[in-house]
């Protein structure tokens, strides 16, 4: 009863559809979800509202939208591809600033081709904080919602190749990696690169992204000494 979230309507709204169909030889299909959710007002007292600058939230809510297709002319042959959109707006918790007002998008793609005995995947997600100041999310007890912004936005990919074959007894596996990672905090025009008395993590950095990028390849052999 007394914490931040003890109080106010926590019933909840929740729609989904999900559709899937293939075709009758089996080698097309395809599958469809969508989701939406909201939850009512968060309450909170007046003390609580000087020190947080007022009503936790009016509503929070949330929506995936998802497809699936799937290609299989022949037993060797097979592609899958997934995309879809995640957003959400709402109340979220973390253990360092408490309650924090969230409000983001993230985009997805991933597809997977297995041709015989070489392998493939690639996937890719993204996520956007709002551009619109006063759309960004914020920790309520940290600062006042004037002053910091969570406003991180970044973008993830993964790209892998495999070929195994077997020679007698022995399965080989030999693959190639590739990761990146890209993070913006929104440095903001004018602040200082300096003092950095403004802005996101990577201060100055922020004008083109910061970028990480693992390379990596392996090479794997299982072989049976008998029978058992």
């Amino acid at each position: 009863q007394e914490s931040l979230l003890g109080k106010g309507n926590w019933d909840i709204f929740q729609a989904s559809l999900r559709h899937a169909a293939a075709n009758d030889s089996g080698t097309f299909g395809y599958k469809i979800n969508a989701r939406y959710s909201e939850n009512g007002e968060y309450e909170i007292d007046e003390s609580t509202a000087l020190q947080t600058g007022g009503q936790l939230l009016e509503k929070a809510s949330g929506y995936n939208v998802d497809a699936t297709l799937y290609f299989r002319p022949s037993s060797d042959f097979e592609v899958t591809a997934q995309a879809g959109i995640t957003g959400r707006e709402g109340i979220s918790w973390s253990e360092f600033y408490a309650e924090a007002f969230e409000n983001n998008q993230n985009h997805f793609f991933n597809v997977k081709i297995k041709n015989g005995n070489l392998s493939a995947q690639y996937s890719f997600s993204q996520s956007e904080s709002p551009f619109d100041v006063e759309d960004q999310g914020f920790y309520y007890r940290t600062t006042p919602r004037t002053t910091f912004k969570n406003t991180n936005d970044f973008s993830e990919s993964q790209a892998q190749v495999q070929y195994d074959l077997s020679v007698g007894s022995t399965d080989i596996s030999v693959g190639l990696e590739h990761k990146l990672g890209i993070f913006n905090t929104n440095w903001p025009v004018g602040a200082s690169p300096d003092t950095q008395s403004q802005g996101g993590i990577f201060g100055r950095n922020d004008e083109t992204g910061s970028e990480f990028r693992i390379y990596g390849t392996y090479f794997q052999t299982n072989t049976s000494i008998s029978d058992d």
